[in-house]
């Protein structure tokens, strides 16, 4: 069934790059958009290394081999793998090129992983902005960005998204290996509300996969909004097949509500490999999302069946929240959620997958570090680990 996970997306995609200009400029131009983000003339803080023409190197600090296997395309810009000549792992540079609509977005991201700490939350290592205008970098904390700025947004790089995991799978998942994927997000989750900040975009590809230490974070935190517990909003944001019925009508809603919907759906995927609602456009999703009902693909146990049911409850009202979640008897019959309480939980699951993987502030002279680390670096490093 996972390909027909990976259509299902695909049409999507297809679907929404023929219904936004914006978008398609964005593959056309990615050329253009490689070039400025290259161009040592625009950019101070990309440079090609002296001597070795394959090797890039960011803000004097993040080296990257030049080549389609170590960049990922996106509609945004490119996201460079790259190593921290400073901590020694890897790195994913992402290269934003912003447009008007962009902006707040930007500022969201960065301000959600400088303040929203967990070990299932995306950490930020470093990030930088470069003006269109002054080829000067500047701080996003000082001044706010300008159409066609570039900002550089550094984290510890992933082996892979839950999007690619869940397309790899060639059967289905026992429900204990279910549960240890999804306890993490819910963990991400129930954390940034008591943080005060709803995601609004949970979805397989903005959850990230680390192999070493065998745990999921959840990233891409751009339309992620501020609120106060009981507070409704009205602002329209989400990705088509995640977004709840009551943000497609235009209420006014509950953004942890909302949250809870997305990770129903996600909980859906990793049952049954493909999502609840796949109409050929957003008009038929929409219509899906809002009146019609879903249907498992694999026979499950009625404690999962019953968690589905009360995540993707089509009423906002009677929709579970996230205390009932991690209350369900589907998730404390486990072993690793032998508790009562969401902190001791908490604590238990940071146990189990260790601490988030921070940059160290450390004082280098770069100079030193062009002279003496790069090749050393360069002769040790696995590409691909």
């Amino acid at each position: 069934m996972s390909s027909s996970f990976r259509h299902y997306v695909d049409e999507w995609e297809r679907i929404k790059s023929d219904g936004d200009e914006d978008y398609k400029q964005d593959n056309i131009n990615t050329q253009t958009e490689q070039s400025t983000v290259h161009s040592q003339d625009t950019n101070p803080t990309v440079k090609i290394i002296k001597g070795n023409p394959q090797l890039m190197i960011f803000n004097n600090r993040y080296i990257h081999r030049i080549g389609r296997d170590n960049r990922i395309d996106c509609s945004c810009g490119q996201i460079y793998k790259a190593i921290d000549m400073v901590n020694h792992y890897h790195v994913a540079i992402k290269a934003i090129k912003i447009r008007e609509k962009d902006k707040e977005l930007i500022k969201n991201e960065i301000w959600a992983l400088e303040n929203i700490s967990h070990p299932n939350i995306l950490s930020l290592s470093d990030y930088w902005a470069i003006s269109s205008r002054y080829p000067v970098p500047y701080s996003l904390s000082e001044y706010s960005p300008a159409a066609d700025d570039l900002v550089y947004i550094v984290t510890p790089w992933a082996s892979c998204d839950l999007f690619d995991m869940v397309d790899s799978w060639k059967k289905s998942q026992t429900e204990d290996e279910l549960k240890s994927i999804f306890i993490q997000i819910l963990d991400a989750v129930i954390h940034s509300h008591k943080c005060g900040v709803a995601h609004l975009d949970i979805k397989p590809e903005n959850i990230l996969y680390y192999n070493k230490q065998d745990k999921f974070v959840l990233a891409d935190w751009g339309f992620c909004i501020k609120y106060k517990t009981g507070q409704k909003v009205n602002i329209q944001r989400g990705s088509a097949m995640y977004i709840s019925p009551e943000i497609y009508q235009r209420e006014v809603y509950d953004p942890e509500k909302s949250d809870v919907w997305a990770l129903g759906v996600v909980l859906f995927i990793l049952i049954n490999q493909y999502p609840p609602w796949h109409g050929g456009n957003i008009f038929l999703i929409k219509k899906q999302v809002c009146n019609e009902p879903y249907k498992h693909h694999y026979k499950i146990s009625s404690e999962l069946e019953s968690l589905v049911g009360m995540m993707l409850d089509k009423s906002p009202a009677s929709r579970c929240t996230l205390n009932d979640v991690f209350t369900h008897p589907w998730l404390t019959g486990t072993s690793l959620l032998d508790v009562k309480t969401i902190d001791n939980r908490s604590k238990e699951l940071i146990i189990k997958t260790g601490s988030s993987q921070q940059a160290a502030e450390k004082e280098y002279d770069s100079e030193q570090l062009f002279t003496f680390a790069i090749p050393s670096i360069i002769s040790t490093t696995n590409w691909n680990g």
